[in-house]
């Protein structure tokens, strides 16, 4: 994938596919974390230009994305389970469709950095919109026959 200048490629995490990633970032500028937990994640992904959610599974609830957004961060998420209902349908990406990712993140890349912070603006704004505790109460409640919508 294309980067920007100066602009380090970070996978935090593990997996199964970590090996041939490793292999396939041989000789890149590529930092693998191995896990991260807690205040360390959060740090790194505040940092962060895009995140990047390949789900190949049906994911009933993408909390990477949630989490990714909560801090003002855009993410590119396959289209399984319930990711499309978190990101925007530019953003939704094929799972098993590698040139597709390529040209997703591409087109962050070659975003200014002021372009990419106002994307992240807007899946801040959203998910406090839909997501925040106000809107969870008032469903709540509805479903708890207050009468409120």
């Amino acid at each position: 994938a294309a980067r920007a200048a100066g602009v380090p490629l970070v996978i935090a995490g593990e997996g199964p596919d970590e090996p041939r990633l490793r292999k396939l970032a041989a000789g890149g500028e590529v930092t693998f974390t191995g896990r991260l937990a807690g205040d360390a994640l959060a740090e790194l992904r505040r940092g962060a230009a895009v995140a990047l959610v390949p789900s190949r599974w049906e994911e009933p609830l993408g909390y990477a994305v949630l989490e990714a957004h909560a801090a003002g961060v855009p993410a590119l998420a396959s289209g399984r389970g319930g990711l499309p209902e978190l990101v925007s349908r530019d953003a939704l990406v094929s799972a098993d469709d590698a040139e597709a990712w390529t040209r997703a993140l591409r087109t962050i890349w070659s975003m200014s950095a002021g372009e990419r912070d106002a994307i992240g603006d807007g899946v801040l704004a959203r998910a406090r919109e839909e997501l925040g505790e106000d809107r969870y109460y008032d469903r709540l409640m509805a479903v708890y026959g207050d009468g409120r919508p």
